[in-house]
């Protein structure tokens, strides 16, 4: 007989509180990933769920699914599939009991305390949630045992990798902790109280419990499946023809699928609709794409013909702003986080924005300084979204400059962006080889360049070697002091391909440029490089020149106009 599998739609309040009927006890299987979340993700969850208590503390905020299987061996739940958000929310929880216990309710004492642990008995044994055995000490430790997290005040947020290594548990209870100092530090400050009924009792998950493991395991698989039967984007498809007779059907399917096949050419229809969407509403959206945009069509009194012809011309216009020969455009789809540029530039372009060109050098020079700056999601969604409104407004372009520069100067992000571009180790920045590309652009007076894709056949070349020997000819030139300052600084990186690189390895400067030159009788494409090949010698003096250089060049661009 065909195992029934128990489907529950579960607020956290019950997936962490005891159950006589059901051990809510929970823990990550020693054969799943290791807990792996980071910066990004943590802003982007507590970003959308402040979002949602914000505007409505009333309705359910949905975090996805959680698929569990029964362990027989210890009675504790395995978790197949939502660990990284199961685990986020646990540090949450005991971040919340770390540090606002003393202001919680007698209730809200006793249900942060019994999702952590049994409410009968504190030890490890007892600990609602596990990690694996090969992370089980640096997570008990740190977050849950003893007085729980125990934060050092005087770790900076852009330190906390740095002094705390090792342990991303640890890591993103710190990221939670200046998440929060951030928020309360508005006037509207928070009711602590009131956060933890909306995070307890409106935050919920689909929970699918079986009691065989490879039949949990198949169950994540289809969740995980791109092959879904029906997307958002098909469920609105489906419900804006439903209205429409024969032939009017037939002239939106032909509409739609032009549009689908235009864009998908190129790039994702998906992705183009998002962008609408964020243009339609100009914040973040509580629901998904169909939900939203229905909504905006009921509400607007607008027809299912309309619709789609409105989505046809916006497309234009993201085709356009996509399909640009452009540096800035160029540069900034090396960003994170597209959805907002995209969307700020296509309606400039829908609605015929005067100061289109301007524009679009602030917008690259304030997302290069956030993300250089390593700002979060949280730190641009506002700002994104006020700029989508002054677009829709007409606004002047000085006046969008005005709302980057207060937002650039409450976080003091040109200040950080500045400091990391000059820093020691640029190599070691995700960031390090899109900043290369971008004065490789700006370096010349070509307005023709072509697009250099973020791809593995294109590598990022220390000139003085990462690994200098005791007996190497750069010893001669060098000190092990300037070794360590400059080997990684950006005064000393350049870009070449796969096969250059491995052409020039850890060689004497001289057979370093032989190779950035005609070895093969094929010359470096970069002119950044080629500009290397001018160079008789490679010295810490040579180095400091060029990083001067580099961020000179690089600040121009990085500059609101």
């Amino acid at each position: 007989m065909e195992e029934k599998l128990l489907v529950e739609l579960k607020n956290l309040i019950s997936i962490f509180s005891s159950d006589p009927n059901n051990e809510n006890f929970y823990q990550v299987p020693n054969y799943q990933r290791p807990y792996s979340w980071n910066k990004e993700n943590i802003s982007e969850l507590l970003d959308d769920l402040f979002t949602a208590y914000g505007n409505s503390r009333t309705e359910e905020y949905f975090c996805g699914s959680i698929v569990l299987v029964e362990n027989k061996s210890d009675g504790r739940n395995d978790i197949i599939d939502g660990q990284q958000r199961f685990t986020t929310f646990t540090i949450f929880i005991c971040f919340i009991k770390s540090l606002f216990f003393n202001q919680l309710t007698n209730k809200n004492k006793d249900i942060i305390n019994e999702a952590i642990h049994d409410r009968y008995e504190d030890s490890k044994f007892r600990l609602r949630f596990r990690t694996d055995d090969k992370n089980e000490n640096d997570y008990e430790q740190s977050i849950v045992l003893k007085d729980g997290i125990q934060f050092d005040d005087s770790i900076k947020e852009n330190q906390i990798e740095k002094k705390v290594k090792n342990n991303r548990y640890l890591q993103n209870a710190y990221y939670i902790k200046y998440f929060f100092e951030n928020l309360i530090s508005r006037p509207e400050n928070l009711d602590i109280n009131d956060f933890v009924d909306f995070l307890m009792n409106q935050v919920v998950f689909t929970v699918i419990k079986s009691k065989d493991t490879s039949n949990a395991i198949r169950i994540f698989n289809v969740l995980n499946d791109r092959g879904m039967p029906l997307s958002p984007i098909d469920i609105l498809k489906s419900n804006l023809m439903t209205s429409l007779d024969v032939e009017d059907r037939k002239t939106f399917k032909a509409k739609w699928d032009s549009i689908n096949e235009k864009v998908n050419h190129r790039f994702d229809f998906e992705d183009m609709l998002q962008s609408y969407l964020y243009y339609k509403i100009a914040s973040n959206p509580r629901k998904r794409i169909d939900e939203e945009l229905l909504d905006i069509y009921k509400k607007e009194n607008v027809d299912s013909l309309s619709a789609i012809n409105e989505i046809s011309r916006f497309s234009d216009s993201y085709l356009e702003v996509m399909e640009s020969a452009d540096k800035y455009i160029y540069i900034l789809k090396y960003l994170r986080h597209t959805i907002y540029w995209t969307t700020i530039l296509s309606a400039a372009k829908y609605l015929n924005y005067s100061d289109f060109e301007q524009l679009k050098k602030n917008l690259a020079a304030y997302y290069f300084q956030n993300w250089l700056a390593g700002a979060t999601i949280a730190r641009i969604k506002q700002t994104s979204f006020n700029i989508i409104s002054e677009i829709k407004k007409k606004s002047s372009v000085k006046k969008i400059r005005d709302l980057l520069k207060n937002n650039l100067e409450k976080y003091k992000t040109t200040q950080d962006y500045r400091t990391n571009l000059e820093s020691e180790n640029v190599y070691h920045f995700n960031w390090c080889k899109s900043v290369l590309f971008v004065y490789e652009y700006f370096s010349t007076d070509n307005d023709n360049a072509n697009f250099l894709p973020l791809d593995k056949n294109i590598w990022i070349e220390h000139i003085l070697p990462e690994t200098v020997n005791s007996d190497s000819p750069w010893r001669k030139d060098f000190s092990q002091e300037e070794i360590d300052e400059l080997t990684h600084c950006i005064g000393n990186l350049t870009p070449l391909s796969l096969r250059k690189n491995i052409q020039a390895q850890n060689y004497s400067f001289d057979k370093k440029k032989e190779a950035y030159g005609k070895k093969d009788n094929i010359a470096t494409s970069f002119y950044m490089t080629q500009q290397i090949l001018a160079e008789t010698t490679w010295t810490p003096e040579k180095i400091r020149l060029r990083k001067a250089a580099v961020v000179s060049k690089l600040n121009e661009v990085f500059e609101l106009q």
